[in-house]
């Protein structure tokens, strides 16, 4: 995770969980600064199946072949951990193949060529599918490249198939991700900002403009 102590990310007030990779570039102007990475990075042991992080304290989840390899009740878990360590806003940022057809089931319990990120490609749609019944809300397809082509003449297809990889972007919805003490904390301080009973101000912030909002909070 990235943003720890003397971290030049540390200002942003982000946490990175990198479920394959790091890399690391420096900014130009810190080009001439020989850092520790022990600074800024905290390098943990753990398994995507359980992850060792605490509930809603990560800003940005990223993984590389995550959906190829785990199988389809191990994927499900994975994801649902990803979502349990995301904080409210959170992203999830993937990176996968995917095909245009169901892949032969030969193909797919081929461990080979699963670890290859070849044999473990899901249709578009299934993958989209998978992460909204884990929670996610807004879901950005951000890029779809050629990736490989699977020819009847060295693997165990009757037909070609056709690979691509794609970059996907998931966020937590975040009316979904407020519980019950995010929002009695938020009460407690609306009663101490607004002259208005709280229950009048829910029913007013429901039915006023934004800048009517203003006024009555006394803001400008």
């Amino acid at each position: 995770m990235l943003g720890g102590r003397g971290s030049p990310l540390r200002g942003q007030n982000r946490t990175l969980l990198a479920a394959s990779c790091i890399r690391i570039s420096n900014s130009r102007r810190h080009h001439s600064t020989r850092l520790n990475l022990s600074d800024f990075v905290d390098l943990r042991k753990g398994d995507a199946l359980a992850l060792p992080l605490e509930d809603r304290s990560v800003d940005v989840a990223a993984q590389n072949c995550l959906f190829n390899i785990f199988r389809e009740r191990d994927l499900a878990r994975a994801l649902t951990e990803m979502y349990r360590v995301l904080k409210p806003h959170g992203r999830l940022v993937l990176s996968d193949p995917v095909c245009e057809q169901a892949m032969p089931a030969t193909l797919r319990n081929d461990d080979r060529l699963r670890a290859m990120c070849l044999s473990g490609a899901i249709p578009l749609d299934d993958y989209l599918a998978q992460l909204t019944e884990i929670g996610f809300g807004t879901i950005e397809v951000r890029a779809r490249r050629p990736y490989r082509v699977l020819a009847p003449s060295k693997y165990a297809t009757s037909k070609l198939i056709y690979i691509e990889s794609v970059e996907v972007c998931a966020t937590i919805p975040l009316t979904i991700a407020i519980d019950r003490k995010a929002l009695s904390d938020f009460l407690k301080s609306a009663m101490t900002v607004s002259p208005l009973p709280v229950k009048l101000m829910i029913k007013v912030a429901r039915h006023q403009p934004r800048e009517q909002l203003r006024l009555l909070h006394g803001r400008t």
